[in-house]
């Protein structure tokens, strides 16, 4: 039975394609768009690289939010001062 969503050939008993069609509906099933993450198996030089670009990654963002808070904090301080107080 071939598939008329993806045409893959499929067996002749077949419920459900590996795209997702149902066959007795002749509709895509919903439930095979879901992700569904059981395990991460990983190489640790591959985890030690992604957590390295990870940290590099972190830089610019850090660096704008600190700029961010120095802008903030100048407008805060704008109007506390006074020249009475000096």
């Amino acid at each position: 039975m071939e598939c008329p969503s993806c045409s893959l050939t499929n067996p002749p008993d077949a419920i459900r394609c590996d795209c997702g069609f149902d066959f007795r509906t002749a509709s895509t099933y919903s439930a095979a768009n879901e992700v569904i993450v059981k395990g991460i198996k990983m190489p640790f030089l591959s985890m030690v690289v992604f957590m390295l670009k990870l940290a590099i990654a972190a830089i610019p963002a850090v660096i704008i939010i600190r700029i961010i808070l120095l802008i903030c904090s100048f407008i805060g301080s704008v109007g506390s001062y006074n020249v009475d107080d000096y």
